[in-house]
């Protein structure tokens, strides 16, 4: 047996299934099968594949495979976050922009472009280190949460639940931006320890 060599036999193997297009064919015999659904969990496009976006997919592939030859019928679809504060921040970081004036002066729609661009551009890379990884996702058709399509379903969801009298008004406790303006979800911070010197006096009210 030869030494393994992992920069000479893993793409051998990549190449043996794209040129035989292996990953259809494994899709296409269970193609009969009770159906399996997968929602692929979207890393987000503003920034590269990192460690634990890589270990992450590897699970799901190992999953989906482990279904496939369980006899299941996988829907594999892959899919991204696409907008949204982290994709905006390096828009803005890029050019340069301080504040919302900034974006103003800059031009909305081009700055809507950039960010469009930037997750395009991550995307297409994401997806090439994906599957050098080996994993087997619907790559070419993966969700893009900028599309009208999919931005247009959210619209929907928010129409149904108004419908069926699920929307209610409320108060909570929210993380807030003050340079964005608007309120955070909680993987869109970042924590640190600071340090404060303040000294603060109790008074009797």
């Amino acid at each position: 047996m030869h030494k393994y060599d992992f920069n000479i036999l893993e793409p051998e193997i990549l190449k043996f299934w794209h040129e035989q297009n292996i990953h259809q064919k494994a899709r296409d015999k269970t193609k009969k099968g009770k159906i399996y659904y997968f929602l692929d969990g979207p890393p987000y496009t503003s920034g590269k594949v990192h460690i634990g976006t890589a270990w992450n997919k590897a699970l799901k592939d190992c999953v989906l495979r482990y279904k496939r030859m369980k006899g299941f019928n996988v829907w594999d679809r892959a899919g991204y976050d696409m907008h949204g504060l982290p994709t905006a921040h390096k828009v803005e970081e890029k050019f340069g922009i301080k504040s919302k004036e900034d974006i103003k002066k800059f031009g909305i729609g081009k700055f809507i472009g950039e960010c469009k661009k930037l997750s395009t551009d991550n995307m297409l890379a994401m997806n090439q280190d994906f599957q050098r990884l080996g994993v087997w996702m619907d790559f070419e058709n993966a969700y893009q949460t900028m599309s009208e399509e999919s931005i247009e379903g959210v619209w929907w969801l928010v129409k149904k639940a108004h419908q069926n009298s699920r929307l209610y008004e409320g108060k909570r406790t929210m993380h807030w931006c003050a340079k964005c303006a608007t309120a955070l979800a909680k993987h869109e911070l970042e924590y640190e320890e600071v340090g404060e010197d303040s000294i603060f006096v109790k008074f009797q009210v």
